[in-house]
C-alpha cells in the first residue's frame, strides 16, 4: 500500500491551483476584490490551496496573513510548496496593492502550469532511462541463461569449472552494481 499522494494526485494539485488562479483573475477582471474572488472561487474549487486560504479569511485572519499561514503550512512536496508559495506571493501582492492584479494572477497561473509541464516532462524521460537501466540489466542473465539451456559446453563451463563460477559471480557482481548505479543516476535526474 503507498502513502501519500501519488504523482497523478500531485499533477492535478498543480493544474487545479492553477485553474484555481485564472478563476480567481477572471473575477478581479469582473470587478471583485481579491478576496470575494478567492471565496467564489474556494466554494467551486476542490480541497487545496485557495480553499485553505478562504477557510482561514472566514475564520477572521487578514489575506495576506491567511495566504502566508497556509503557505507556511507547507504542502505535501517540495514543488508544490514552490507553486503555492507563488500563488501566495502574488496573492498577496495584488490584495496590498489594491490595484488590478489580474494580469499577474494570470502569469502566475500560467507559471504553475509550466512548472507542471516542465515536471512531467522530466518523469517521462526518466521512464524511458528507468526503462532502459531494466532491459540493460536483465539481457545479460536473459542471454547467459539462454546460452547454459542451449548449450551443454557453456552450462558446463558456468556450473562445473572454477573459472566459470567466478565469470558467473563477477558478471553478476558487475550487473546488480551496474543496475544500482542506473537506478542512482535515474533518482537524481
Amino acid at each position: 500500500m503507498r502513502s501519500g499522494p501519488t504523482t497523478a494526485d500531485r499533477e492535478r494539485s498543480a493544474l487545479d491551483l492553477a485553474a484555481s488562479l485564472e478563476d480567481v483573475a477572471r473575477q478581479v477582471r469582473a470587478g471583485a476584490s481579491i478576496g470575494a474572488a478567492l471565496a467564489e472561487v474556494a466554494a467551486g474549487s476542490p480541497p487545496g490551496f485557495v480553499r485553505d486560504v478562504t477557510t482561514r479569511v472566514s475564520a477572521g485572519l487578514p489575506l495576506a496573513d491567511a495566504v502566508e499561514e497556509v503557505v507556511r503550512a507547507g504542502a505535501p512536496t517540495p514543488a508544490q510548496a514552490e507553486d503555492e508559495r507563488l500563488a501566495g506571493a502574488v496573492l498577496s501582492a495584488a490584495h496590498r496593492s489594491g490595484g488590478p492584479g489580474a494580469a499577474a494572477i494570470d502569469r502566475a497561473a500560467a507559471t504553475v502550469r509550466e512548472r507542471a509541464a516542465i515536471r512531467a516532462d522530466r518523469r517521462a524521460h526518466a521512464a524511458q532511462a528507468r526503462l532502459s537501466a531494466r532491459i540493460l540489466s536483465l539481457l545479460p542473465i536473459g542471454f547467459t541463461s539462454w546460452t547454459v539451456v542451449t548449450d551443454r559446453r557453456v552450462a558446463h563451463f558456468l556450473l562445473a569449472t572454477a573459472p566459470g563460477i567466478a565469470c558467473l559471480v563477477t558478471g553478476t557482481a558487475l550487473g546488480v552494481l551496474g543496475w544500482r548505479w542506473m537506478q542512482r543516476l535515474v533518482e537524481v535526474a
